[in-house]
């Protein structure tokens, strides 16, 4: 039972494509004209707070959301390394040149 849980929230995570969708899908209340204009720092943050936690499940992902929310709301944005940033080993930066 607990692995077809795991499998639908796994199934349901895939589905979710914009940030509205995942803080409507955790159930976190936001400023849609702020998550228009800081989206990406925003999926970023989440997305590093979540590295750390294999496994995680419904409230670890709503909690990290939660979260990072609150410091892009508060103005704390991750720092992103001049090369692009650090979490990812796709060339970003190349394609503006």
């Amino acid at each position: 039972m607990y692995l077809e849980l795991e499998s639908d929230f796994t199934e349901q995570l895939a589905l979710l494509e914009t940030a509205e969708d995942f803080l409507d899908y955790f159930v976190v209340d936001y400023d849609p004209e702020l998550v228009e204009k800081k989206h990406i720092p925003l999926l970023r943050l989440f997305q590093k707070l979540l590295v750390c936690k294999p496994n995680a499940d419904y409230a670890t992902y709503q909690k990290s959301l939660r979260l990072a929310y609150k410091q892009i709301s508060l103005g704390h944005e991750p720092m992103i390394a001049a090369g692009g940033c650090a979490s990812c080993a796709s060339d970003c930066s190349a394609s503006g040149e």
